[in-house]
């Protein structure tokens, strides 16, 4: 047993020499992650059957009050930058001109949500939720933009089509969300979406290289 101890100890000090814990050894599509990151919203239920479901009834406080509060948890590092490895310091402003450098990172300005914000529950007491789409991050991963305005996908929503030609060209380097229902019934209870700040994720936020904060 000593001597299979003694075996197992050196395969294992021979694997964490080769390993970084800066960047993963096998990278985009030489990962299991691959090159297609998966899209996530915020808030979700605590119990995991119903975590895909937002459900509430807007005059009733305590259901708009959890789902406030789960957005307010989500959001607690971007208010409070103290609680971010080293506070917060490396994060700077960016826009499409001013990208972020030096192991800094872009910040994301919360008071350009408009509608979505603490100070009107998020839209939860009016009937209009505030839903937060996520990217999950993939390591050294760069968007392929649908930014030329002559090869757009043809089954691209019309509206999106008409939005990213009235951008100028340099503002058109984003990941482009949507939101639909699945049926026209869920379109019609659905209603007209709104998208703060942006309709996409704009490539200043690319790629992730696993930076502080």
């Amino acid at each position: 047993y000593i001597v299979l101890a003694i075996g197992f100890a050196i395969c294992m000090q021979g694997l964490l020499a080769v390993l970084s814990d800066q960047y993963p050894r096998y990278q985009l599509s030489d990962s299991i992650i691959g090159t297609n990151p998966g899209l996530g919203f915020r808030p979700f239920a605590e119990q995991v059957e119903k975590s895909g479901f937002i459900h509430f009834e807007a005059n009733n406080e305590t259901q708009t009050t959890y789902w406030i509060d789960r957005i307010n948890d989500f959001l607690e590092p971007y208010n409070n930058h103290s609680l971010l490895p080293g506070g917060g310091k490396n994060h700077v402003n960016c826009d499409f001109n001013q990208r972020a450098k030096n192991r800094n990172v872009c910040t994301f300005d919360l008071t350009k949500l408009e509608g979505c914000s603490v100070d009107n529950n998020f839209g939860y007491k009016s009937s209009s939720p505030c839903v937060f789409i996520k990217l999950n991050k993939i390591y050294g991963w760069v968007p392929e933009y649908y930014d030329d305005i002559t090869a757009l996908p043809t089954e691209m929503p019309a509206d999106l089509v008409e939005h990213i030609k009235s951008l100028p060209e340099g503002h058109r380097k984003q990941v482009w969300i949507t939101c639909n229902g699945i049926l026209p019934t869920d379109n019609e209870a659905l209603g007209p979406v709104n998208y703060f700040p942006n309709r996409g994720l704009p490539s200043h936020f690319f790629p992730y290289t696993n930076q502080p904060s």
